[in-house]
């Protein structure tokens, strides 16, 4: 039994090494409430590092002035002088305000600042109506722009977040929002503030407005030191909510992350602070943002020989290829592949296919696809880029032309659709699949092997002893 108990015991270590293999992603190991709805995103890249009840339908609440304030950046002039109405000014006992006045007038930078610091639902409405002409008038440049940055499963009722049906978001349309938010320097300069001087009016003296952000407040004890704002919420239908950025620079690369929660209850809605300073810590403690190109440049350029060239060929038929544009500039990786990569330990792999068997003839012209690309870390397989294959000049056939026959020229290929390099990549995870069950397979022969031995070889011992055998068997035995 304690041959058998060892044999299992090298099996299942077997079985963890392997498996520890196949989910090499680092993920999030911490405890996130099950009623929140959470998600963790790199800005630039778009990668999910962490999300839990993302695509759920919630209520906003005040995080809804992100989208508020983006209207008015890009519909008006921060210059503009906005006068607060009589409807504006008048704000329920139970909302949050900043206290303007009907007849009041302010720098719309200012009362979008008032409007974002303090969360006040009498500014969003004052800057609806000075924005849109009326609140209605606003709302639909409010969906527009949702719209536009593909928030397709959220629809805006009002300008400020108050509870209403048809008021409603996801968490994975909010960071959608926020990584457009954080492209907008007017925006960012707003959000980051800890505290503005309200100008005076022409009705009310200078004052002081802080931030109700308090991962951007250096004086709370949810200060968190990457932060640079966005904007916080809550409703007795939302419960509190925090949409929040953080920026982080080490060794020569930028990493901007986005964490939205949505529907903290806990007393004194403070455990979405702990939350996203928790998952701020996870992304940049194990990912990093990586320029595609810059790394891509950290190859050799393509080429291949072509034949059949013509004699005025100064380059001898050699053709190199333009370097693939991504779709996206920046990719999030692990830091240890990120590491190995701009280190030096590891090298960018190069994956070419060809439309047509190599060699290639000529003619082929510029801009022509004759193939597709992938770039690929060679330690760890990840993909950095994949592309077409596409001439950067023509090279014509021996004839100085298109060749003897007009259907001889190499025929220009439409782009390699996404679909058939996920076709390659499916594949490429089916073989790594089935190595896995191999190796997996091997180690659990061997061990029925074993175990038979060991019990055939019980066996054999028992019958030794009752039917009193020669020597000889007992020696073949012990072998």
């Amino acid at each position: 039994m304690k041959k058998i108990a060892s044999i299992c015991l090298v099996f299942f270590m077997v079985l963890s090494m392997f498996a520890g293999v196949a989910l090499a992603a680092v993920e999030y190991s911490g405890d996130v409430d099950s009623d929140l709805a959470v998600l963790l995103i790199d800005a630039d890249s778009g990668r999910v590092l962490f999300e839990q009840q993302a695509d759920v339908q919630i209520k906003p609440a005040s995080t809804t002035k992100i989208l508020t304030c983006l209207v008015a950046i890009e519909q008006s002039n921060l210059s503009d002088i906005v006068t607060v109405s009589s409807y504006a000014a008048k704000a329920s006992g139970g909302e949050s305000k900043l206290g303007i006045r009907a007849g009041e007038e302010f720098v719309l930078r200012d009362i979008l600042t008032g409007m974002m610091l303090v969360s006040g639902n009498d500014a969003a409405k004052a800057v609806a109506e000075h924005v849109g002409e009326t609140e209605e008038g606003f709302i639909a440049l409010m969906n527009e722009l949702a719209e536009q940055i593909g928030m397709t499963q959220s629809h805006f009722a009002n300008p400020h977040g108050k509870d209403d049906e048809e008021h409603y978001v996801t968490a994975r349309d909010m960071t959608l929002l926020a990584a457009y938010a954080m492209k907008n320097a007017a925006f960012m300069d707003i959000v980051g503030l800890e505290s503005f001087r309200l100008p005076a009016t022409n009705m009310q003296k200078e004052r002081e407005v802080v931030n109700f952000d308090f991962l951007v407040r250096s004086d709370s004890e949810f200060f968190y030191q990457y932060g640079n704002g966005m904007k916080t919420g809550s409703t007795p239908g939302a419960g509190g909510c925090v949409v929040s950025s953080a920026t982080k620079e080490e060794q020569g690369s930028t990493t901007n992350l986005i964490c939205v929660v949505f529907g903290d209850t806990s007393n004194g809605k403070t455990l979405r602070w702990s939350v996203v300073k928790d998952l701020f810590d996870f992304g940049f403690d194990n990912y990093v943002t990586l320029d595609v190109l810059t790394l891509v440049d950290m190859s050799e350029p393509i080429s291949a020989h072509v034949e059949n060239y013509a004699d005025n060929d100064i380059f001898d038929g050699l053709l190199e290829f333009q370097q693939p544009m991504p779709t996206q500039r920046y990719i999030t990786m692990d830091k240890e592949t990120a590491d190995i990569i701009t280190s030096g330990d590891d090298t960018i792999e190069i994956v070419e296919t060809y439309n047509d068997p190599l060699p290639l003839q000529a003619p082929i012209y510029e801009n022509d696809v004759v193939g597709s690309v992938l770039y690929q870390s060679k330690t760890t397989g990840a993909v950095i880029l994949s592309g077409n294959l596409v001439a950067s000049r023509d090279v014509l056939d021996s004839s100085g032309g298109d060749g003897d026959f007009g259907d001889t020229a190499v025929a220009t290929m439409p782009p390699t659709v996404a679909e058939e390099i996920q076709i390659q990549e499916q594949e490429k995870k089916e073989r790594s699949n089935n190595i896995l069950l191999i190796l997996l397979v091997i180690p659990a022969g061997l061990v029925a092997f074993l175990v038979i031995r060991v019990i055939s070889a019980k066996k054999h011992k028992r019958k030794r002893f009752t039917k009193r055998r020669k020597p000889r068997y007992s020696y073949k035995i012990r072998k």
